[in-house]
């Protein structure tokens, strides 16, 4: 159909000789229901590409209930301040 996903960050890699796709979303906020979609966007992306996904958010800010739901889940967050120019 018409529908499409949006993938904020990618990136390829290999781990083991195995190719491992980096599939990211960034935001000033990341939210509960920020974290659900991505939750739901990386389940769609993981079944399409039929291959090993490394997740990671990264925010300005990250909402308690939403770093408590991505560390549930195993998702990588980075705050965005952590990285360098």
């Amino acid at each position: 159909p018409d529908r499409f996903d949006e993938i904020n960050i990618y990136g390829e890699g290999k781990q083991n000789g195995r190719t491992v796709f980096v599939i990211g979303e960034s935001k000033a906020q990341f939210g509960p229901k920020d974290v659900l979609q991505f939750a739901k966007l990386l389940k769609r992306v993981e079944e399409h590409l039929n291959a090993d996904i490394f997740p990671l958010a990264i925010a300005f800010h990250f909402h308690p209930k939403a770093e408590a739901r991505l560390k549930e889940l195993n998702i990588p967050f980075f705050w965005s301040y952590e990285f360098e120019e």
